[in-house]
């Protein structure tokens, strides 16, 4: 991480050609000799990455050496490093914390005013508000005259503390996006590359798999937790704790799940993971908050009674005149039996959890969240510990949903087919749906899917699709809603529904086996024929755009006849929007055509280093795909493969060396996660 007045002195030096001194330095960054030195002191190990050297010449002052290319690369980094605003006092808090957090050695306030740059009076009032901060994690920020500064902490302390406050900066993010993101908390904390490999194990088949039941909020915490571990083992700060319940732990099918994932990372970053750190993950993994009620674990027969007992309970602490209907609400008592469990966990080992939405159900449903008020102090009463404002706001959502459904009883065409897509959990889903049944009664039909399901099939058999997220254009027509429905969403969704009841809706469907059967062995051709046909080829890097296409149609196609085709579809691709992103140094020639049967891939690469013709702008490899015209199939298995560019720097960087042994084993492990998503989406 480049400070800012390191990125100050750096950017000066890549402006000027020759060595410039150290006073022209502290005049043009307004600061003293002493300070120049004192920042570039430890410079040379983060300049070698860019195959930079920092030299100091005599009489003549300091130079940055190196190629032009390395130069270019410092360059983009300077200016896609962080800015803060020094007079900003939130902004600057944050910066202050991130330092300290990062900091093994005490530190002198001078070091922090001076990476700051602001005065040590400032720093000082700001430790002051910090220190409050620091105690509710249970960290003691010491300041000693003459030492400095410096956090006193146990370990598990630290890791909530750090935990707490990476979430609390990648709001609505999910894992891919912050590592896509190149997030400067990520960077700073934990190392992309830390945050990368986690990534990697996670989206190993038999872990993805089951962190599916988990909420897209759950899984970026679960992975964030991971990577905070992980750093900390690697940095030789391992957790020394005594669990009392390892033994019972055992007996447990996450704890199995948790081990081999732990054994996984082991592998990956090849450090030892020690039994503390594998129950410490697992009780993590036991406090997340699941996608559906049908992601309950199969607990002991006692242990189910108990919670469906306490759940019982809390429907009369909520609303003693309705308390029978509430119990009689399925939905409800297994919404709350799944709810149970995991905040318990959460609770006994100091996992908070934010709820999003706590602010919003404060102000529109105010009655229900004083009532479910009552039914936390159940759980006060039973479990021995306070009940945070946020899991009262996720008891709110699941007896709202229930309230609704108990009116919608009480009130009574062809039912609309509507679909409802949450990312945020059960309660959500359940108080979405339920006002929709509520308002609209047998009119409609609700199924509620998963935003994984949506992403992984954008053919629902639905009339129309309601979602509290922004979604791609889709056949069908989308509503976007306010998780708690505003007046302007309803009256939106009666001019449609309204509008969908007077045609024939959703086609009744026939043949769906013989459908689905046939779309497998598409897959499965399709899939062979990539693997079968995949090539790469080494090119002369001073070919011009025109040629590097024209070169592609000749080796993408069997009959000559065919090259023309291809070569006109390419250039009519390239005309409705360029192909070549010189940010992942590749240019991507697609386009569908109907001189294939089905999906092919090959690579270009230059003779050595990029490409030369401007139009490329130092494009390192032509990634060339042909999809067949007659596939009218919405999601293909050579996606997986396009999308992997973009979303696995890993398997970008292995792209780009040409190695097509190493290049096809990656292309079969993308295309086995599609096959398996697919089949998993259709047959389970």
């Amino acid at each position: 991480m480049f400070n800012p007045r390191l990125s100050q002195i750096l950017t000066i030096l890549l402006q000027q050609q020759d060595a410039v001194s150290p006073t022209f330095l502290a005049e043009q960054c307004k600061t003293s000799k002493r300070t120049i030195y004192r920042e570039l002191a430890d410079i040379d190990r983060t300049l070698k990455k860019y195959g930079l050297t920092l030299n100091s010449k005599a009489k003549r002052g300091i130079a940055l050496d190196g190629s032009d290319d390395g130069r270019r690369r410092l360059r983009e980094k300077l200016e896609n490093s962080e800015r803060f605003n020094p007079r900003d006092r939130d902004e600057r808090q944050k910066k202050l914390i991130t330092e300290l957090l990062k900091q093994d050695q005490p530190q002198k306030i001078y070091y922090y005013s001076e990476l700051l740059q602001v005065s040590e009076t400032t720093i000082g009032n700001d430790l002051e508000t910090l220190e409050e901060w620091f105690e509710k994690g249970k960290i003691q920020l010491i300041r000693k005259s003459g030492v400095g500064i410096s956090l006193k902490y146990e370990e598990i302390d630290y890791r909530k503390t750090l935990y707490h406050f990476l979430m609390d900066q990648l709001k609505e993010s999910t894992p891919y996006q912050v590592q896509n993101d190149r997030n400067p908390a990520i960077a700073e904390l934990l190392e992309r590359e830390t945050w990368r490999k986690v990534l990697e194990v996670v989206e190993t088949p038999p872990v993805a798999e089951e962190i599916t039941r988990m909420t897209e909020s759950s899984l970026m915490g679960f992975v964030c937790y991971i990577a905070i571990a992980m750093k900390r083992i690697t940095n030789q700060k391992p957790l020394y704790l005594q669990y009392t319940d390892i033994e019972n732990a055992k007996e447990d099918i996450r704890y199995t799940f948790v081990k081999m994932l732990m054994k996984q990372m082991e592998t990956c970053f090849k450090s030892s993971v020690s039994q503390d750190e594998i129950v410490n993950i697992y009780h993590y993994y036991r406090g997340s908050k699941l996608q559906t009620v049908d992601s309950m674990i199969n607990e002991e027969f006692a242990e189910l009674e108990e919670q469906k007992a306490m759940a019982f309970e809390m429907c009369d602490a909520f609303d003693s005149k309705i308390a029978f209907e509430l119990k009689q609400d399925e939905e409800l008592i297994e919404g709350l039996m799944a709810h149970l469990q995991p905040t318990f966990t959460r609770l006994q080992h100091e996992f908070a959890i934010q709820n999003p939405l706590l602010t919003d159900i404060k102000t529109i449903y105010p009655d229900i969240y004083e009532k479910s008020w009552n039914a936390a102090r159940v759980l006060e009463r039973k479990l021995g510990y306070t009940i945070p404002e946020d899991e009262v706001g996720f008891l709110a959502l699941h007896f709202g949903g229930a309230i609704v459904r108990i009116k919608s009883k009480r009130q009574s065409y062809r039912r609309i087919l509507v679909g409802v897509v949450c990312a945020s959990g059960i309660g959500i889903s359940s108080l979405l749906s339920a006002k929709l049944r509520q308002l609209y009664g047998n009119k409609v039909q609700i199924k509620i899917f998963s935003k994984r399901e949506l992403e992984r099939d954008t053919k629902l058999a639905v009339d129309l699709l309601v979602t509290t997220f922004d979604l791609m254009d889709l056949s069908i027509p989308v509503v976007k809603v306010h998780p708690i429905l505003t007046e302007e969403n309803v009256k939106k969704l009666s001019e449609i529904l309204e509008s969908i009841a007077g045609g024939n809706g959703v086609e009744e469907v026939k043949g769906i086996w013989e459908e689905e059967f046939d779309e497998t062995v598409m897959i499965v051709n399709e899939m062979n024929h990539i693997i079968k046909h995949f090539q790469v080829y080494s090119v002369n890097r001073d070919m011009q755009f025109d040629d590097i296409v024209r070169y592609a149609s000749q080796v993408m196609v069997d009959q000559a006849e065919d090259v023309g085709k291809v070569y006109n579809a390419l250039w009519a691709r390239e005309q409705l929007s360029s192909q070549v992103i010189p940010e992942f140094e590749i240019a991507l020639l697609h386009t569908k055509t109907e001189v294939v049967e089905y999906s092919k891939i090959a690579v270009l690469i230059p003779t050595e280093g990029c490409f030369r013709d401007s139009y490329m702008k130092a494009v390192r490899a032509a990634i060339l795909i042909l999809i067949p015209e007659s596939d009218q199939r919405q999601v293909l298995a050579v996606s997986s493969i396009s999308g992997a560019l973009f979303e696995d720097e890993a398997f970008l960087e292995l792209m780009l060396t040409g190695d097509r042994e190493k290049i096809l084993s990656s292309i079969k492990r993308a295309l086995n996660r599609f096959f398996e998503d697919y089949m998993h989406r259709r047959y389970h």
